[in-house]
């Protein structure tokens, strides 16, 4: 099973209370994961700027590739999904491993998992989510 995994997010660097300021300062540990193999692990990730991406992405229906354009790294593509043939691989531009392809509706279920997880932690801070993901 692939999966987005993280620990919890960490509140303490946010400085103010615009979108960008929670987007960029709430980290955590993150892993990417297909069955046993871990394909990417960050200790200090902007997990909510992540979501917010793929949030929107997962919603256009025009669904081109996908890659992380993040304010907290200077390369684009540390997340990145690629589509061929109606399948989705994820890769990283950061190392050269690169997950099995994975069928849309696999994905998806992940991408749900991992923004609902997100969703709930925000709670947890106090945060109102559709502050951050309007739907």
């Amino acid at each position: 099973m692939f999966s987005i995994w993280f620990d919890r997010l960490d509140d303490s660097e946010v400085q103010g209370d615009e979108l960008a300021d929670f987007l960029a300062s709430l980290m955590a540990e993150i892993k990417i994961i297909d069955g046993s193999d871990l394909l990417y692990q960050e200790f200090e990730f902007p997990i909510v700027e992540l979501a917010f991406q793929l949030h929107r992405w997962a919603l256009d229906s025009d669904r081109l590739d996908f890659e992380f354009d993040s304010m907290s790294f200077e390369e684009v593509g540390v997340v990145s999904f690629r589509s061929r043939f109606g399948r989705w691989i994820f890769t990283s531009c950061l190392n050269n491993v690169k997950s099995r392809w994975l069928l849309w509706s696999e994905l998806t279920t992940s991408l749900h998992e991992f923004h609902s997880h997100v969703e709930r932690e925000l709670v947890r801070l106090g945060i109102d989510p559709c502050a951050i993901f309007p739907t």
